[in-house]
């Protein structure tokens, strides 16, 4: 591949960040957008982010993550850490201006797994009006978890893959069909137009979701012993991972687990379950007696 003034657009950080190391280890300077806000979760009828960053603080009761020590965040951007909410409305302006500037070629990187790079390449298009692009889909690619594991499962962003299959990738670019073009742009539509707390990948692709989603597979590893939110959230995303689906947002999962501590499904020791490496979550001690014989 030649540096043909291509734009590489993902939707996700550190996609980007494996993207500029297989470019800069191939001798390549194309240019790489990446849409930072992760629109599988939050309103999605209206471009306003200021309003997408109103609705987390509301709906997920969420200004921010807590220090695991008793100091205090100095700063937004430790505040929201590596959450897309540590940007601001310059960062989203500036990369709609990159995204939807005249070059060459324009290549979206995607898996249709992964309900965040749906929706991102939904609002591409649904904002690039008609404009020709071309698509890097790595939805049947597999991986072996460990040298040790049994069974492979799907590749659910470009980090599971080294930099030569990356590399290799670069080859497999294909304009995105009519079809295609038609169909992501009925289903996005129907989309904004439910404006669901959640967006999930189900049988028939990306559906609307409430924002209770998750909740029985986050209980489901919860114990009548206390138990780290951090452990707790990483454990549900490694079984949600397992059925071949990439999982949501670390955020989405602690912010529905602060929501079951305040409607009572579950106890709380710590402050808040935005300190995740330093709360702990338990199910209530009541339930526990009302089950002993």
């Amino acid at each position: 591949m030649a540096n043909d003034g291509a734009l590489h657009v993902v939707f996700d950080r550190q996609d980007k960040g494996m993207l500029r190391d297989v470019f800069d280890y191939a001798g390549l300077t194309n240019a790489i957008a990446c849409f930072d806000d992760d629109l599988s979760f939050g309103p999605i009828d209206s471009p306003d982010y200021d309003r997408r960053i109103d609705w987390l603080a509301q709906s997920f009761d969420f200004t921010g993550w807590y220090a695991d020590s008793d100091r205090s965040f100095q700063s937004r951007q430790e505040r929201f850490g590596q959450h897309p909410w540590s940007g601001d409305r310059d960062a989203e302006t500036a990369f709609w201006l990159m995204a939807l500037a005249p070059y060459a070629r324009v290549v979206l990187w995607l898996t249709q797994r992964s309900a965040r790079h749906l929706c991102g390449a939904m609002e591409w298009l649904r904002r690039a009006g008609g404009r020709p692009c071309e698509i890097i889909d790595f939805t049947e690619l597999h991986i072996r978890q460990s040298p040790y594991a049994k069974t492979k499962r799907h590749v659910f962003d470009l980090l599971d893959l080294d930099r030569y299959k990356v590399f290799d990738l670069l080859d497999c670019a294909v304009p995105l069909s009519d079809e295609l073009r038609t169909a992501w742009g009925q289903r996005w539509q129907r989309l904004r137009s439910e404006n669901a707390p959640l967006r999930i990948v189900g049988p028939d692709g990306l559906q609307s979701a409430p924002i209770s989603e998750f909740d029985q597979s986050l209980l489901a590893g919860c114990k009548y012993r206390s138990q780290k939110v951090a452990m707790l959230v990483h454990r549900t995303i490694d079984d949600l991972g397992k059925r071949d689906v990439r999982p949501p947002d670390f955020l989405v999962l602690t912010a529905r687990l602060q929501a079951m501590v305040k409607d009572g499904r579950l106890e709380m020791l710590g402050r808040s379950c935005f300190a995740p490496g330093a709360c702990e979550l338990q199910l209530p001690s009541a339930d526990a007696a009302e089950i002993r014989p």
